[in-house]
């Protein structure tokens, strides 16, 4: 299934680029599934970044200096204690981002020239606006979730402590400002199918106003 041939008319020739952002357990990753299973690429800003500590010589030399207590016998990252070391306080995780996040937006820039013929492309980043991968993109769909559906979810699933999840939290709550009204919201708390029809309809609305 493809979206409307209506849908942003005045790209046929370059690809309409959707940063997707939201809380911890919204739903972003259920939506960019929703964009994968119809067709459209998608770039994950959490597996980036983890493929970047774990292989990127630049950025291991970079973590080694800020943090060298994660790295094993062996010179690798260990995940654990790298979750330990960088989620122990807000200083610690943004010494992180500030480390990544450069390298991750130029992995997404790389990702949309790679993929520049197709008519849609997704950015699943959960820290949009402070990577400033917001400046990459076309349209911002934010998920919303409420806080009982996210707590549930964040204690069926995570690997976090609660002071991990709230340092997370508070982190990620901070780009709430950035929520102006050329931001368009989604809900995270419905099915799949649900979400597919809110996003065709949603590209209807779009079209329909080139």
């Amino acid at each position: 299934m493809s979206f409307p041939k209506t849908v942003f008319l005045n790209k046929l020739h370059e690809a309409t680029v959707i940063g997707i952002s939201g809380k911890m357990a919204s739903g972003k990753s259920t939506v960019s599934r929703v964009f994968h299973n119809i067709g459209y690429p998608v770039f994950d800003a959490d597996v980036c970044a983890r493929r970047l500590q774990e292989t990127d010589e630049i950025v291991q030399k970079k973590i080694q200096k800020s943090f060298p207590e994660v790295f094993d016998f062996k010179h690798k990252i260990d995940r654990q204690k790298l979750r330990f070391s960088v989620l122990k306080d807000k200083n610690s995780l943004m010494a992180m981002e500030g480390i990544v996040f450069p390298h991750v937006r130029k992995a997404a820039s790389c990702f949309i020239r790679k993929h520049q013929q197709e008519k849609i492309l997704v950015l699943d980043v959960p820290l949009l606006w402070a990577s400033k991968i917001d400046l990459l993109c076309d349209e911002i769909i934010y998920i919303s979730c409420s806080e009982k559906i996210r707590n549930e979810r964040i204690a069926q699933r995570s690997i976090f402590s609660n002071s991990e999840v709230a340092l997370i939290e508070k982190r990620q709550q901070e780009e709430e400002r950035y929520l102006t009204k050329e931001v368009h919201f989604l809900s995270g708390e419905i099915p799949p199918k649900k979400i597919e029809k809110d996003l065709i309809s949603f590209f209807r609305k779009q079209g329909n106003r080139t």
